[in-house]
């Protein structure tokens, strides 16, 4: 009869050794994930101690831009946008907004400051921002106006918000003659601009972000008004500080004359978003609507080659099944972002 050799069995030390190992392992990979979902400053900082706090740190470039979250928190469902006084919709048992998904596609474009527009519910928006991205994560909105509220989403370790403020005038000043044939009666779907004065912590670069939302349709001599009114305000905040960003949902469909193009003649502001193909599905197609506009005097910290678009967008500027998930789950419009070094002479 063959006889068949039986390997030793290892101690029981060795058995209890390695389950050690494992736990060890295990533990250190939930707390990995744990941190990894948190969020938090995702900036260039200088490392000279791990341990440092946000205000020790040498932050040399922030992350700032614009996300229009259509009607947050309902997306497309008709029956929640009539809970905030906003009814025009046809898709009543569409979907409402996917807070994962949405949470996975701001971390996407890694932003320190994201301008918001669309916001039925601020309240709600401010709890998503500490739920999903970080405990760190605050918000502030614009009351007035619209039903659908802009804003702003900041990291508050890495910036301090200084200042706050409204300019209605961005719709009071329109008068009717302004609006054209085709356009939504005025006072309808029209939203104030949003000043908010930053710092960096940790560094001596503040500024200025103007988050807006102009008028929609076929409004081109509304917006052209808006822009002028839009002089105003930055002569305004000007005379303040000079550092200033201008960002939000342009509802401009056109590539080459663009109605801001007269705006920044007269101000000397540039387009830093202009590389980006598309940040919304229109009709099919994709076209560039959400933008960032930067002042002569802070044009110089802009790290070139930083714009970047998130969402359904960075795959793709037509339709196909990404993006009808995406419209169905998230939005009708992709994140925008842009870096600004905060060292800049």
């Amino acid at each position: 009869m063959a006889r068949h050799s039986r390997s030793k069995s290892p101690p029981i030390n060795v058995w209890a050794l390695s389950i050690l190992v494992l736990l060890a392992f295990a533990v250190t990979s939930i707390v990995w994930i744990k941190v990894e979902k948190a969020g938090g400053p995702r900036v260039s900082v200088t490392k000279e101690s791990t341990h440092s706090g946000p205000s020790e740190r040498s932050i040399q470039r922030v992350g700032i831009g614009t996300f229009n979250i259509r009607m947050f928190p309902c997306n497309r469902n008709c029956a929640c946008m009539k809970r905030y006084n906003y009814g025009r919709c046809r898709s009543s048992g569409a979907p409402r907004t996917d807070l994962r998904r949405l949470a996975d596609t701001i971390r996407g474009v890694d932003p320190d400051i994201m301008a918001v527009c669309e916001i039925l519910n601020p309240k709600r928006l401010k709890r998503f921002a500490r739920e999903k991205l970080g405990p760190t994560w605050n918000a502030a909105f614009a009351e007035p106006g619209d039903p659908q509220k802009v804003g702003f989403l900041y990291n508050g370790s890495v910036v301090t918000l200084l200042d706050r403020r409204v300019f209605t005038e961005l719709y009071t000043k329109l008068v009717p003659r302004e609006h054209s044939r085709g356009c939504v009666p005025a006072r309808r779907a029209l939203r104030p601009a949003f000043a908010c004065r930053f710092e960096v912590k940790g560094t001596s670069f503040d500024f200025y972000a103007v988050v807006i939302h102009l008028k929609a349709g076929a409004c081109g001599s509304v917006r052209r008004a808006q822009w002028r009114i839009m002089e105003g305000i930055v002569e305004e905040l000007a005379a303040e500080e000079q550092d200033i960003l201008i960002l939000g949902d342009f509802n401009e469909y056109r590539r080459k004359k663009r109605d801001f193009g007269e705006f920044c003649k007269i101000t000397g502001f540039t387009l830093v978003t202009g590389s980006i193909p598309c940040t919304k599905l229109f009709k099919r197609k994709g076209v560039t609507l959400d933008n960032i506009l930067a002042s002569p005097a802070v044009i110089a910290s802009f790290v070139s080659g930083s714009a970047r678009v998130g969402g359904a967008c960075a795959k793709s500027c037509t339709k196909n099944r990404y993006w009808k998930a995406y419209l169905n789950r998230v939005s009708d419009h992709c994140p925008v972002v842009a870096e600004f070094r905060t060292d800049a002479p």
